[in-house]
């Protein structure tokens, strides 16, 4: 059997019958425009173990110091334009290369703010704090 046939209902209540070949390896979904498409089954994946705390530490170290190094920089040079924008892309490729290790904190004050919040455990804040300060140390001096 190579094709069969389904009755789609429309949100007006017509009904519409559509043939179409049947596809083993996908889902059909019928969404609120009256639609049919496939959908690919989902892949199961192999649960991972959280980032380990040395490579979330080393994270939260590299952006902090890649973010107080672009701010330094620019305060340097002395140019208003290209001073957030050089700083706005070095949060941006920090944030996505390092978010899934450690959260893409950067900063004491929001580590703080997440703890006081219950996001974050209050051992956390501070060696993320702590890291982060050593971060803009290194980077500043």
């Amino acid at each position: 059997q190579t094709a069969w046939q389904n009755e789609v209902v429309s949100p007006r209540g017509a009904v519409r019958a559509l043939d179409f070949p049947r596809q083993p390896a996908a889902q059909t979904h019928v969404d609120s425009a009256t639609t049919l498409r496939a959908r690919p089954r989902r892949r199961q994946f192999v649960a991972m173990p959280e980032a380990a705390a040395a490579a979330r530490y080393l994270a939260e170290f590299v952006g902090t110091y890649m973010l107080v190094l672009a701010v330094g920089c620019n305060a340097l040079v002395g140019t208003p334009v290209w001073a957030a924008v050089s700083v706005g892309c070095v949060l941006m490729v920090s944030t996505y290369a390092l978010a899934a290790s450690s959260g893409a904190v950067f900063n004491p004050a929001v580590s703080f703010a997440m703890g006081l919040s219950g996001k974050l455990p209050w051992l956390e804040v501070l060696i993320f704090s702590l890291v982060q300060l050593l971060a803009g140390g290194l980077a500043a001096g």
